[in-house]
């Protein structure tokens, strides 16, 4: 199962200018590029608040939200869901998905690098500057990438492509 992680930020790494903001300063050409990248996905995984920050749930898509509370209202195309990340990342598989693109926000993207369940990451860089929500919080410790691929978007915006170096131990599990 490839996972992947996909982000805008602005110039200085933020990710959105508060917790419950909404993304309004990306380009149109980030949010092509977003749409397709995650429909040939199949599912996107996010938080609650990233959700709730969505006019509607994302069309051709699983919308995948995690939250403490999966009690909610049936809608289609969208689960809700508690379950550890690896948990979900497995039931995923077994749904039929090869991919899955987690889309935030900066607790769920930290969440699923502490357990090493993320092989790719694709960064769009806006020419912006404000102040906000940094892309990870609480690491403790180093994530090695190596850069894939840079893409310059017709608005100027820069899509890099990182892969994620992992240390594996004897037994083939990431350390």
């Amino acid at each position: 199962m490839r996972v992947f992680f996909i982000a805008v930020l602005s110039a200085n790494g933020k990710i959105s200018r508060s917790h419950t903001a909404s993304v309004d300063w990306n380009s149109e050409a980030d949010l092509k590029w977003f749409k397709d990248i995650t429909t040939k996905a199949g599912v996107v995984v996010m938080g609650r608040r990233t959700f709730e920050t969505l006019k509607s749930p994302l069309p051709k898509r699983l919308n995948v939200v995690m939250t403490h509370n999966p009690s909610h209202e049936e809608i289609p195309n969208v689960m809700f869901t508690d379950v550890l990340p690896d948990n979900l990342i497995k039931t995923l598989e077994k749904r039929g998905y090869n991919s899955v693109a987690i889309v935030g926000g900066q607790s769920i993207f930290t969440l699923f690098l502490k357990e090493k369940l993320v092989d790719e990451m694709y960064l769009t860089y806006e020419p912006i500057i404000f102040d906000g929500i940094d892309l990870f919080s609480d690491l403790n410790g180093d994530v090695k990438m190596k850069m894939i691929n840079v893409k310059i978007l017709d608005s100027g915006a820069v899509v890099v492509h990182y892969k994620i170096m992992y240390l594996e131990n004897e037994y083939g599990k990431r350390v």
